[in-house]
């Protein structure tokens, strides 16, 4: 027993070392009463709101007329009396072990939240690719389910949120906290942005922390600002055990970290009471699938095979820094891609690896002859179109909509990133004769002149008269469309959807009757 205490004061004095997951000031800012705290902290500094506000940055999301009407009515929240905004947190109280208290500290920060709502419905879209990982880390470690809005707080859902401190990723470890929770950071992988392995190692920081103070409030001010931050608030308080009494005896930034979660759990519980609804990402969680990555990979490289923007491929895996998946005799290295992609990675790998292998080797050659294409080839080859930048949109998405290169786009417009804003005009010509940068790469491979074909099984769609050989599948649970077209030869994912008129691959559900056709 008394070295188990020992060992737990030892881990203890070694997280009130290497914890401060975002930027805390270290000075004790010590308030006479509540009111003179949140008099003291001022929302529009608030880290918070900064962090929300780098969403803007996040070109990956698809907007609908739908959604544009919907987010044009904003609910005139600073007329909602006080006894409403409490009777609905009282309800979601009673459904966790949470203390969602409410108070006038919780009611600036909802506000805050609501005067932000274009950026909720960017967190509340993300949410459908990261809520599914937390719920089931966070069962498995029996904490309670809420505890996942508070991701919301420490990086609004942006898989590399970097605070001024070098937190990074979904759960804003600092580099100590990181390595000593088991995550591996080195030149190339940054676990504290793998979304899986920071929400595991965020699962067990969180557990520690409420063993040792026995208080979940206590627990997410320790998590935000140390544990020595909350233990030594505790002991200049007298022993107060209380957050809210303990409040002003916090670090600043930690005395709005409580408020900011409760604000969160409200607003997006009761986001459509205020007009807010998601805003769709380009891909969720459901559209998903993880394959082993058996050589080296440059991520940009796997995206021109694959027929995929560099950018998605890296918001998707952001635990790989510099595009690179290194090669590893001791670790295996994970890569998520959209179910198609995936299919047509896992059909293709042999001669993928195979291609990549010439493309690392002729980098410079490639370069060289980019160039020149860039430089040879008109740009005012082909059609001419003026698009006009919705909210929402990425450079991808209007690549994907002309059929043409993000690279392009990019040369034919002069931006030197993928960043573009509402009501931007971009130049795009269409049906265009010269070669393109995908076109560049073909002939720049010294293996075999072009990229490599890749593998769709052959095989038409249901308007192919062909295919007189009708045979129906029940979906079994579990089942995908990827693992229903590999049962039969020549069936594509795409036939399956065209034939029983999917437009998602979501629409799939247990018990429907699938028609497919056979040669």
């Amino acid at each position: 027993m008394h070295l188990k205490k020992a060992i737990l004061a030892l881990t203890l004095a070694a997280l009130h070392q290497v914890s401060a997951q975002i930027d805390v000031n270290d000075s004790l800012v010590i308030y006479q009463d509540s009111a003179s705290a949140s008099h003291r902290l001022e929302i529009s500094d608030d880290p918070f709101a900064k962090t929300l506000d780098e969403l803007f940055k996040l070109n990956l999301f698809r907007t609908t007329q739908r959604w544009e009407e919907r987010n044009e009515y904003t609910a005139d929240f600073s007329s909602i009396p006080d006894s409403l905004f409490e009777y609905r947190l009282r309800k979601l109280d009673h459904k966790t072990p949470l203390q969602l208290t409410y108070n006038r500290e919780v009611r600036q920060y909802i506000e805050m939240y609501l005067r932000k709502h274009q950026l909720v419905s960017r967190m509340m879209g993300l949410s459908q690719l990261y809520f599914p990982i937390f719920e089931e880390v966070f069962d498995k470690h029996n904490i309670p389910l809420e505890i996942k809005y508070l991701a919301m707080v420490e990086s609004a859902l942006n898989p590399r949120a970097t605070s001024v401190a070098g937190a990074q990723g979904l759960w804003q470890f600092i580099y100590s906290t990181g390595r000593l929770m088991g995550l591996s950071i080195t030149s190339y992988i940054d676990e504290r942005n793998d979304p899986y392995k920071s929400t595991e190692a965020a699962a067990r920081f969180l557990k520690q922390l409420y063993r040792w103070f026995n208080d979940w409030n206590l627990a997410l001010a320790a998590y935000n600002s140390g544990p020595g931050n909350v233990t030594k608030a505790i002991r200049r308080s007298g022993g107060k055990t209380n957050y809210w009494e303990l409040r002003p005896y916090l670090p600043r930034e930690t005395a709005g970290y409580v408020p900011a979660f409760i604000a969160v759990n409200y607003v997006i519980n009761y986001a459509h009471e205020h007009g807010i609804y998601p805003l769709e990402p380009e891909i969720t969680f459901y559209d998903l699938d993880t394959v082993v990555v058996r050589e080296p990979v440059d991520l940009r490289h796997l995206a021109e095979v694959l027929e995929m923007p560099a950018e998605m491929i890296s918001f998707l895996n952001p635990q790989y820094r510099h595009y690179i998946i290194p090669s590893s005799e001791d670790n295996l290295y994970f890569i998520a891609l959209p179910r198609d992609k995936w299919g047509l990675f896992v059909a293709n790998e042999d001669t993928i690896y195979t291609y990549l292998k010439e493309t690392t080797r002729s980098s410079t050659e490639i370069a060289n002859r980019l160039r020149a294409n860039a430089e040879a080839s008109p740009l005012t080859s082909g059609d001419r179109v003026v698009h006009t930048v919705k909210r929402g949109e990425s450079l991808g998405a209007i690549a994907k909509k002309y059929k043409v290169n993000i690279s392009d786009i990019k040369r034919w417009n002069n931006l030197r990133s993928n960043n573009i804003h509402p009501n931007q005009r971009l130049t795009i010509y269409r049906n265009r004769q010269g070669p393109s940068a995908s076109n560049a790469l073909a002939s720049a491979s010294s293996a075999k002149e072009q990229i490599p074909v890749i593998r769709h099984n052959s095989g038409t769609t249901k308007n192919d008269n062909s295919r007189n050989n009708v045979q129906y599948y029940t979906v079994n649970p579990g089942d995908t469309l990827y693992s229903i077209a590999r049962r039969y030869q020549g069936v594509r994912v795409e036939d399956l959807m065209a034939w029983n008129n999917l437009k998602d691959a979501r629409d799939l559900k247990s018990g429907m009757k699938l028609k497919i056709y056979l040669n």
